[in-house]
């Protein structure tokens, strides 16, 4: 199923794990560039390389979402590697 999703920036908060992990992978599969938000990098980073496995680009976030000034600097940084999203 092709869900006009090709190209398209995605920001996944909680991407390391449980449902951001799978929601992350799904929007990968379907052409989306991927910014895996987390606050465990190791595990994101894990997730961003399994959606390079799968042919997506994916860039990592760190990120803590109960500092706002973390999640301003995590939208930017997503931005200057994926694009808007």
């Amino acid at each position: 199923m092709d869900l006009g999703l090709s190209g398209k920036v995605a920001f996944v908060t909680g991407a390391a794990s449980g449902i951001g992990k799978a929601v992350a992978l799904a929007l990968a599969g379907e052409g989306a560039l991927v910014a895996v938000a987390d606050i465990d990098r190791s595990a994101a980073d894990a997730v961003a390389d399994a959606a390079a496995e799968m042919g997506a680009r994916a860039t990592v976030v760190e990120l803590d979402v109960s500092q706002e000034s973390a999640c301003r600097a995590a939208i930017r940084q997503a931005t200057e590697a994926l694009g808007p999203v």
